[in-house]
């Protein structure tokens, strides 16, 4: 331990320290932001996190959403096809 809280001793796919913050709950201060298990098969399977979201824009809501995810020590399926990209889309600018 660094002084930075907790740290993961398991965590071959996930590590992060914690700080409690003042409003008695935790600030992560440093860790994993990303996470992918490959498995190379025909067709290939892999299971993602990116566990900040994936928009750093304000007011995105994709700013964290991946955090509860993330908090349960889970993972999402990975979009791998254009198809699956396209059936997850949230909006579509074609200009």
């Amino acid at each position: 331990m660094d002084g930075h809280g907790h740290l993961d001793p398991f965590g071959v796919f996930r590590v992060s320290g914690f700080v409690k913050a003042d409003d008695d709950r935790f600030d992560t201060v440093f860790g994993t932001t990303y996470v992918a298990a490959v498995e190379f098969t025909t067709p290939v399977r892999a299971r993602v996190l990116l566990t900040y979201g994936n928009s750093s824009q304000p007011g995105s809501p994709h700013v964290g959403d991946q955090l509860p995810l993330f908090a349960r020590g889970e993972t999402r399926e990975a979009w791998l096809t254009r198809a699956d990209v396209e059936a997850h889309l949230a909006s579509r600018d074609e200009t």
